[in-house]
């Protein structure tokens, strides 16, 4: 386990998950196909993609059914997805990060000090209903994996 303090001087706790917990957590992602499914969503090939998960998004907001995913699922299903794309993506890895607001799940860079909340932010538009954002996570997660690789050289 890492101790850390942040820049708000909270401090952190970080501990990266072994495999089998991440395959635990990993099983929520399966659903996402049945979403792509439900909402009529192709993505052009068996890779997830930031798009694809925001039209999927999209999507459930609008979705006004009975059968409607509940939001806590979704917030799972999303968010583990998105996590898990940018462990793939981005060699990024799933860790449990506990500070004074209490004990969530991140994906954090393997070498960089750069981590993302994929349920939190998923979590935050389900209430927000913005839409379009995970590319724009994706994007944001991209440059501070670049300007800490950067500082890392100097």
């Amino acid at each position: 386990m890492n101790q850390q303090t942040t820049a708000q001087g909270w401090s952190r706790r970080v501990r990266v998950l072994d495999h089998t917990e991440v395959a635990l957590l990993s099983k929520n992602a399966l659903e996402f196909r049945n979403l792509m499914s439900t909402y009529d969503v192709d993505e052009p090939s068996d890779h997830v993609t930031a798009e694809g998960l925001d039209v999927v998004f999209a999507k459930w907001l609008e979705d006004r059914s009975p059968q409607r995913m509940s939001e806590p699922k979704l917030i799972a299903v999303l968010g583990i997805t998105f996590g898990n794309y940018l462990c793939d993506l981005l060699s990024m890895q799933w860790a449990e990060v506990t500070d004074d607001a209490g004990t969530t799940y991140a994906v954090r860079h393997e070498t960089a000090e750069v981590y993302c909340f994929p349920l939190e932010a998923v979590k935050k538009r389900t209430t927000s209903r913005e839409i379009g954002f995970f590319a724009d996570v994706e994007a944001a997660v991209r440059e501070d994996i670049s300007k800490s690789s950067t500082k890392l050289r100097e």
